[in-house]
């Protein structure tokens, strides 16, 4: 049974004080606006974003001048850039001269490192994989000679990258076959070494048999193994379900992959999850009478359609009424109580960000019209992109990364929202107990410097407090009391180890 045990502070009284924000509206505590626009002097654009467990931004992307360098930068939670990392927040590299290079996918590894993944679009196109420091470098030890090098044909293209349960680093993406593209899947130890026990040679090669199959992204599925995601030429999406060990699984009634077709329309699912039924959602888009909308499909861990999901196993979401403008699922997360957010672009000045009930309708009390938030980032922009988006260390804040051009000048384009009011916000309540992954309850909060902290489990763990620039303040075990009156005022971020579990919060210090 969980316990919640309260602590009088002497001294120092607070009142409780709760922000009102719209779901889908930026978030006013990063970069004073919700938006920071990186004009890093030359054009460029984010492809790919993580948060490491102190809520800082890692993004990867892409710089020309004039030739195509990997760029890679850093943020402090409140979205300022942070000066430890790289060259004031960026790190670019330029492996090949006079040769174009992209950063296109990241994540993070269990001890707070980075692996990117990026491609060399010269005539041998490789997809290539390095390491980054905390500080912002490149790690000369790791994989072969500070990289890995995937070189399947003289054609692979990246498509996603993920960390699985194991620590072991795993993408997808496009090789060129005999005759047409295949679906390529590859695995890597954290070491950057290539893993020899999947497919012996670390790589899989996936035939379907259609004229050109691209892999689009990937997730761990529930018996150990990955479901990919592709489309293909022929108008419909695949889904293959590959073993831990580098074969297809015969998940899908007997079969190793399925196709999926709304209607008869052209149909591109990009992103896939699998939710905690072992239900598997895929997002992208429908082109219907040459309109495209953006899609959900949910379908059964055995490949058949869920009919629990809007009634058919599929939904189109547009922000206008049809036939007016072009949606993706660009990009989607599940929430902790299972609903669905996903960004989309419907215009070269617009946005729109849905939320999705687990029924497949849309949640008619998120965002400012009935089911989704649309806005624009600036009114004077030309065109923007959004690509990716992930959830901060800040309670329900989401981050979405891209380029935005603004007269003569690309920037890089960050955007942090609200995606949940219905739970307060770090450093809005007094002794209320989050949820999710930031299941831990800290009293009081704002709080003069004494604090109590609850774990979800009753007892007691390790707890380690960081400064906004990521310093280690203050470290304690076997207590649940924090006396942090030595410390000034500001943000602070906690971060508890209880049973194998690791919580994280952020407490406000005000004497």
């Amino acid at each position: 049974m969980k316990k919640i045990l309260t602590l009088l502070v002497v001294g120092c009284m607070m009142t409780p004080t709760y922000a009102q924000h719209m779901t889908g509206e930026p978030d006013s505590n990063f970069n004073s606006n919700g938006f920071k626009f990186w004009d890093a002097g030359k054009a460029e654009g984010l492809s790919d974003v993580a948060v490491d467990d102190l809520g800082y931004i890692w993004s990867v992307g892409s710089q020309y001048n004039p030739d195509g360098m990997i760029l890679v930068t850093r943020l402090q939670p409140d979205g300022q850039i942070d000066p430890s990392f790289g060259t004031n927040g960026i790190l670019t590299i330029n492996p090949n001269a006079n040769e174009d290079e992209s950063g296109l996918g990241i994540i993070l590894l269990v001890d707070g490192t980075a692996v990117i993944a990026t491609v060399n679009y010269a005539s041998n196109s490789d997809i290539t994989l390095y390491r980054i420091m905390k500080n912002g470098t490149v790690d000369p030890n790791w994989g072969n000679g500070g990289k890995m090098v995937i070189d399947e044909s003289n054609s692979d293209v990246f498509g996603r990258l993920i960390l699985d349960s194991q620590g072991r680093i795993v993408l997808v993406g496009t090789t060129k076959g005999n005759m047409d593209n295949d679906i390529l899947i590859a695995r890597i130890k954290s070491n950057g070494q290539i893993d020899s026990s999947f497919s012996v040679d670390g790589v899989t090669v996936v035939d379907l048999g259609t004229t050109n199959n691209t892999g689009q992204d990937l997730v761990e599925s529930p018996n150990g193994g990955y479901y990919v995601v592709s489309t293909a030429d022929d108008n419909r999406s695949y889904i293959y379900s590959v073993s831990s060990n580098g074969n297809g699984r015969l998940d899908f009634n007997n079969k190793s992959y399925f196709s999926y077709q709304f209607g008869t329309d052209i149909t591109q699912l990009k992103r896939i999850l699998v939710d905690s039924a072992g239900n598997i959602l895929m997002g992208g888009r429908v082109e219907i009478a040459g309109n495209r909308d953006a899609l959900l499909v949910r379908v059964k861990s055995n490949g058949n359609v869920d009919l629990s999901f809007n009634a058919s196993g599929s939904a189109t979401f547009y922000p206008f009424p049809a036939n007016q403008k072009d949606e993706n699922v660009i990009d989607m997360k599940f929430q902790d109580d299972g609903k669905i957010l996903f960004i989309t672009m419907y215009g070269p000045q617009e946005y729109a960000i849905f939320r999705v009930k687990p029924d497949g309708t849309k949640d008619p009390f998120f965002g400012n019209n009935n089911g989704f938030y649309k806005g624009s980032p600036d009114a004077n922009i030309n065109f923007f992109s959004m690509n990716a988006m992930e959830f901060t260390s800040v309670d329900s804040q989401a981050v979405i990364v891209g380029n935005i051009y603004l007269g003569p000048v690309d920037y890089l384009y960050y955007h942090a929202f609200y995606y949940d009011t219905d739970k307060p916000s770090s450093g809005e309540n007094t002794g209320i107990e989050n949820s999710g992954i930031n299941s831990l309850s800290v009293f009081p909060n704002p709080g003069c410097g004494r604090f109590h902290v609850s774990f979800p489990n009753e007892g007691t763990g390790t707890i380690r407090v960081y400064s906004a620039d990521g310093r280690l303040v203050h470290q304690t075990s076997d207590t649940q009391e924090m006396n942090l009156d030595y410390l000034a005022n500001g943000l602070y971020h906690v971060i508890a180890n209880q049973g194998g579990n690791q919580y994280r919060t952020q407490i406000q210090i005000l004497h």
